[in-house]
């Protein structure tokens, strides 16, 4: 993932699943073409990707956290 000025928390970072370019076209012009010329690092960003979005937006984790919010809502 490559961000133009989105960022939360340094999440792309943090977690090494993206490159974020502080809202500097130039630089994501510079980590676009880092991407595609750099097979291991575009495969270890997907990678870390994947990992990250299994495990914190599961469908079912979410789900259930709904479910104790809206338990805990009504009693």
């Amino acid at each position: 993932m490559i961000s133009l000025n989105v960022n939360p928390d340094n999440i792309l970072t943090n977690y090494q699943i993206g490159l974020s370019c502080a809202n500097n076209f130039e630089i994501l012009k510079q980590n676009l073409q880092l991407l595609i010329e750099n097979d291991s690092l575009y495969q270890l960003i997907s990678k870390n990707a994947l990992k990250y979005a299994i495990e914190n937006h599961n469908i079912k984790k979410i789900a259930k956290n709904w479910q104790l919010l809206i338990q805990k809502l009504i009693n």
